[in-house]
């Protein structure tokens, strides 16, 4: 199958600037130096593969497929130096900060419940027989209302329209519409033109906490935050 000239433009552009951050192996950062804008064109789809093999690799730059060529897994280790920039350093500096602040609020809310404890401790048989009382009184009236709730949803499902009745409102949602997306990606590919109607949102940052000796991601995103990004 001949080359299509677009990739053949491409191809003829050698020395990518391969990142200093990517931790390639001297034979991956030799492929994508001489291969790389054209691994480039496909990931950014201004070229469009031409065989199946170059359809997964676009899958898998696009982190929609597991990289499993070696120009697959290069690129992988390129795309993900580019998507992970240097953090400032402020970052563990912030993290720290937020540490200490932490746990000031947990001594404090710590010392708060066990006075709290002291407290009810002194009730605690009184409020004991007040929920034993109401358990069998609450039981029966909670199961009922469990029954009417599910006849009100099954009634609303089947008149397709929001009941309102004093404090109760029963929406009604028409189902909703879903693709796939792996499969509207892989169609993309050989439809370019349906790209004009993609939309990319904003990246999530999620925060939670773990114990203090939990083992780092794989990422070691504090290492990349305090690293000089020259060296």
């Amino acid at each position: 199958m001949p080359t299509p000239a677009d990739h053949a433009e491409l191809l003829r552009r050698a020395d990518y600037p391969v990142p200093t951050g990517a931790t390639l192996t001297d034979a991956e950062r030799q492929t994508v130096g001489r291969f790389g804008y054209w691994m480039q064109g496909l990931t950014a789809g201004t070229i469009t593969p031409a065989t199946t093999e170059q359809d997964h690799f676009v899958l898998a730059a696009r982190g929609m497929e597991d990289p499993t060529t070696p120009f697959e897994i290069a690129w992988e280790k390129v795309r993900l130096s580019a998507a992970v920039p240097a953090a400032p350093t402020t970052l563990t500096a912030t993290a720290r900060q937020l540490d200490e602040t932490r746990a000031t609020a947990i001594a404090l809310r710590q010392s708060d419940l066990s006075r709290r404890l002291d407290i009810l401790a002194k009730v605690q048989p009184e409020i004991d027989a007040l929920d034993a009382a109401m358990s069998g009184q609450l039981k029966p009236l909670e199961a009922e209302m469990a029954r009417l709730e599910a006849l009100l949803k099954e009634g609303v499902r089947a008149a397709g329209r929001t009941f309102f009745y004093k404090g109760i409102r029963v929406t009604y949602a028409r189902a909703r519409i879903t693709f796939d997306n792996k499969g509207l990606q892989a169609y993309a590919l050989r439809n370019p033109e349906v790209n004009e109607f993609r939309k990319v949102g904003q990246p999530i940052v999620s925060l939670r906490y773990v114990a203090a000796d939990a083992p780092p991601p794989q990422r070691n995103d504090e290492a990349d935050a305090d690293a000089d990004p020259e060296q």
